[in-house]
């Protein structure tokens, strides 16, 4: 269930017309046999708060290929999540932070069969992996990984099942949500309302049950 304000948070957002972005984030390259830094005891995670908005903005700015989108949109999209979705029950962001500095960011979003109905693309209802963000100078050092476990303890206290979606070529991010028990569910165009870059689209499932 998400609750009320939530809905309207979603109404509100909807287009008449089916929804559609392309894809933005930039990929960390991927090295066959690298090995990430250990975590250092430096990094804590919390959930968000609506004066983190900047810091989230300019995380994801940092990672951004699509020239249309600059750091005021994603601004006034976070400021937007955190005010409307929060970490309700059906929507979270969980940051990861060094000392009082901001260095990454994982969204998860609970999409309902109201909400998938109004996208491009068909999709298993459930919650989401929605993107895991790490500020350039702090990637290579796990923090993705745990900002990952984060996420999957939460949707793991209401739900028994987890979805990541992704770009085939994007492999790095696809091997570390492997080692958390993802598995390739299937090919597309596009899942929910994200258009992948040439058509490579996987949808990954992670049975939340599973005590392997």
């Amino acid at each position: 269930m998400i609750s009320n304000m939530l809905k309207n948070f979603i109404s509100k957002t909807m287009k008449a017309q089916k929804m559609q972005q392309k894809e933005y984030n930039s990929y960390t390259p991927f090295v066959v046999d690298y090995k990430s830094r250990p975590l250092s005891n430096d990094v804590t995670t919390r959930y968000a708060r609506s004066e983190d908005a900047t810091s989230i903005a300019r995380i994801i700015n940092e990672n951004n290929n699509d020239p249309s989108l600059d750091y005021n949109y994603f601004l006034k999209r976070t400021r937007s999540e955190l005010a409307h979705g929060g970490n309700r029950s059906g929507f979270h962001i969980i940051v990861a932070q060094v000392g009082d500095q901001i260095v990454g960011y994982g969204r998860s979003i609970y999409y309902s069969e109201l909400m998938i109905k109004n996208y491009s693309y068909p999709s298993p209802v459930g919650w989401y992996l929605m993107g895991v963000t790490i500020d350039p100078q702090f990637r290579g050092q796990n923090i993705g990984a745990l900002l990952t476990r984060k996420r999957l303890d939460h949707i793991r206290q209401v739900a028994s099942k987890a979805y990541y979606v992704a770009n085939a070529n994007n492999k790095t991010s696809i091997r570390m949500h492997e080692k958390f028990g993802f598995k390739e569910k299937e090919r597309g165009a596009g899942f929910l309302k994200i258009c992948f870059n040439n058509g490579l689209g996987i949808l990954f499932e992670c049975n939340l049950n599973n005590k392997d």
